[in-house]
C-alpha cells in the first residue's frame, strides 16, 4: 500500500468526519489553516470560507456540519456539507470535541487558560449547531463526546479526568461507575452499539492507566485485559466486535471481543497517534517512529498484522477510512494524504514476451526494464517501468478496489483493471457508465473485471503484492493491450496515469 499527497500539501490536521462521500477536515496546532471540504471521499479537498484558525473537532451529518474552535472563537456551523461556515451564537470560548445526532448536538469545552468563563462544560444544540446553551455539566474540559439517540457519553480530558453519561440528550449527566476522576485521564473514545472503549494518557500524578471498556453505553466501565495498565493508550477504534488500539511507545493492539481483551500485534514499538477500523480493514498513524521515521500503517485482518506504507515518512495526527479511501492528516506541515489504488496485476500473472527471438509467456516477477512485451496491433514494446507494492483492499464494498480472478483461469487483477473485448453487452455498458467508465484501445472496448461475468471477486482482506507496467511510448496518454495468461487481452497503464498517481509515491521496484 502506498499513500500519496492530495491537493492539500501544507498544514496539519486534527479531525475528519464523513457522511457518504462528503467530508470535512479540520486543521490543528501547526499553521491553523481552517476548514476544508471534500465531495469525493477525500480524494481531493477545497478550502472553505474559513481559511485560518485551529479546529480540534468537526462532524458532518447529511449536509449539516459543525466545527469547534480551539482559538477562543466558539462554534461554527454549515448547511452545505462544509463549503461555507457561519459562526453560531457561541462566538467565544475554546472547545475540544463535538458530536451530532439528527439536529441534536453536543460540544465539549476545552478548559484552557485557567478556566476562563465559557471555556468549560458541555454545550447543547437542537437546531443543527446554529444556537447553543450550556447543559447541566458546567465545568471541566471534555475531550471526547459520543451520541447514540438520546444517549450520550463524555470524557473529561483534564488532569481530573472522568467519564459521564446522559440518557436524556445531554440535559442531565451522571458519573459513570468504574474508574474515578482521580485515577486516570481519558484520551480517546469509540463505540460500536452498546460496547465502547476509552484509552487513557497520564493522570494527575503522571501515571498512565491503560484502557477501559463498557457494555452498557458508558454507564459502567472495567479495566481492559491484555493492554498493560501502565502504558498510554492514544487512540482506540471499534467496528463490530473487533477493535484496534494505539499506544505512545508499545505499538498497536487488537481485540476480537468488543474491547474487553487485547493482544499485541506484530507492531510492538513506536508512538502511534490515531487508529481507525472498518470491518477487518484498519489504518494507523505513526507519530514518532523507530529510527526517527514515522508514517502510515495498514492491516487487513482486524489489526493482527500491520504493514507500513511506502510513503509518506512524516508524522501523522489523524487517520480515517471513507468508502474505499484511507485518509491521513500530517502532524507537521505536510497536509493530507490518501491511499492510491492502481489497476494492477497479481504476481501469478504471465505475459507474452519476445525472448531470444521467440514468443513465450513470462511470469511478471521475472519481467524487468527493457523486456519486450507483445502488444495488440503495435508489435513489441519495451518495458519502461514495472513496479510492485503491497496492497490492501481498504473497503471490500467498492468493487473497483477489490481483487478479481478469472473464473476459468488464474488471471488475478484489481476490479478497476480491464480486459479487451469486441463488444459490450447492454448491461455491461450500463453498469460501466454508472461507474463513469468508458474507454477503448484501438478497435477493442475495455470491460472492467468487476463488471464482467467472466471474473469472480476474491474475499481478500490482507496484503496482496501487485504489479503495474508502463510500456515506452512518446504519447504519455497511450496504453496498450497485452496478452496475459494464455491469450487474454488486458490493458497496461499509460505513462501519464503512472506519473500522476504512482511514480512519486512508490519506491519499490523489481529491478
Amino acid at each position: 500500500m502506498s499513500f500519496g499527497s492530495t491537493n492539500v500539501t501544507t498544514g496539519n490536521f486534527y479531525s475528519f468526519s464523513f457522511d457518504g462521500s462528503n467530508g470535512i477536515a479540520a486543521s490543528g496546532l501547526v499553521g491553523g489553516i481552517g476548514l476544508f471540504y471534500s465531495s469525493n471521499s477525500g480524494s481531493s479537498w477545497t478550502q472553505s470560507n474559513i481559511t485560518t484558525g485551529r479546529f480540534f473537532s468537526c462532524v458532518i451529518l447529511g449536509t449539516v456540519g459543525i466545527a469547534v474552535s480551539y482559538d477562543n472563537l466558539g462554534i461554527y456551523y454549515s448547511t452545505n456539507s462544509g463549503q461555507t461556515w457561519t459562526q453560531s451564537n457561541k462566538t467565544s470560548a475554546s472547545f475540544y470535541s463535538v458530536a451530532l445526532s439528527n439536529s441534536y448536538g453536543l460540544a465539549g469545552g476545552a478548559n484552557i487558560g485557567g478556566g476562563e468563563t465559557g471555556n468549560t462544560g458541555i454545550y447543547k444544540t437542537t437546531n443543527n449547531g446554529q444556537t447553543w446553551t450550556i447543559t447541566g455539566r458546567t465545568t471541566g474540559g471534555w475531550s471526547n463526546i459520543y451520541i447514540s439517540g438520546t444517549n450520550a457519553v463524555a470524557t473529561n480530558g483534564t488532569s481530573s479526568g472522568a467519564i459521564i453519561y446522559s440518557t436524556d440528550s445531554g440535559a442531565t449527566w451522571t458519573q459513570a461507575s468504574g474508574p474515578t476522576s482521580s485515577n486516570f485521564t481519558p484520551h480517546s473514545l469509540s463505540f460500536s452499539g452498546n460496547n465502547g472503549v476509552v484509552g487513557t494518557t497520564l493522570n494527575g500524578s503522571g501515571v498512565a492507566t491503560g484502557a477501559f471498556y463498557t457494555t452498557n453505553l458508558g454507564q459502567t466501565w472495567s479495566q481492559c485485559s491484555g493492554i498493560p495498565n501502565n502504558i498510554r493508550v492514544t487512540s482506540m477504534s471499534l467496528s463490530g466486535t473487533k477493535g484496534i488500539a494505539s499506544t505512545s511507545a508499545n505499538g498497536l493492539y487488537y481485540s476480537n471481543d468488543s474491547g474487553a481483551t487485547w493482544t499485541q500485534s506484530n507492531k510492538s514499538n513506536s508512538f502511534f497517534s490515531s487508529v481507525f477500523l472498518s470491518g477487518n480493514i484498519g489504518i494507523a498513524g505513526e507519530f514518532s517512529g523507530v529510527g526517527g521515521l514515522a508514517g502510515i500503517w495498514t492491516t487487513g485482518d482486524g489489526g493482527q498484522i500491520w504493514t507500513k506504507s511506502v510513503n509518506p515518512t512524516t508524522s501523522i495526527n489523524r487517520v480515517y477510512i471513507s468508502g474505499s479511501n484511507g485518509i491521513a492528516g500530517s502532524s507537521t506541515n505536510n497536509g493530507l494524504f490518501i491511499n492510491t489504488s492502481p489497476m494492477c496485476y497479481a504476481e501469478n500473472t504471465e505475459i507474452l514476451c519476445l525472448v531470444d527471438n521467440e514468443e513465450k509467456y513470462v511470469n511478471i516477477i521475472d519481467i524487468n526494464e527493457d523486456t519486450l512485451i507483445k502488444t495488440y496491433k503495435h508489435g513489441y514494446k519495451k518495458v519502461e517501468n514495472i513496479k510492485y507494492f503491497d496492497y490492501i483492499p481498504i473497503n471490500s464494498q467498492n468493487s473497483t478496489e477489490c481483487i478479481y480472478r478469472l473464473k476459468d483461469g488464474t488471471l488475478t487483477i484489481t476490479g478497476g483493471h480491464s480486459i479487451l473485448v469486441d463488444e459490450l453487452s447492454e448491461e455491461e455498458d450500463k453498469l460501466q457508465k454508472q461507474l463513469g467508465f468508458k474507454d477503448t484501445i484501438d478497435d477493442k472496448k475495455l470491460l472492467l473485471s468487476c463488471i464482467s461475468d467472466k471474473f469472480e471477486k476474491l474475499n481478500i482482506e490482507k496484503n496482496v503484492k501487485l504489479y503495474h507496467i508502463v510500456l515506452e511510448n512518446s504519447n504519455e496518454e497511450k496504453h496498450y493491450g497485452i496478452y496475459v495468461n494464455d491469450g487474454i487481452l488486458s490493458e497496461t497503464i499509460s505513462k501519464k496515469t503512472f506519473n500522476y498517481f504512482f511514480k512519486s509515491h512508490l519506491e519499490q521496484s523489481v529491478f
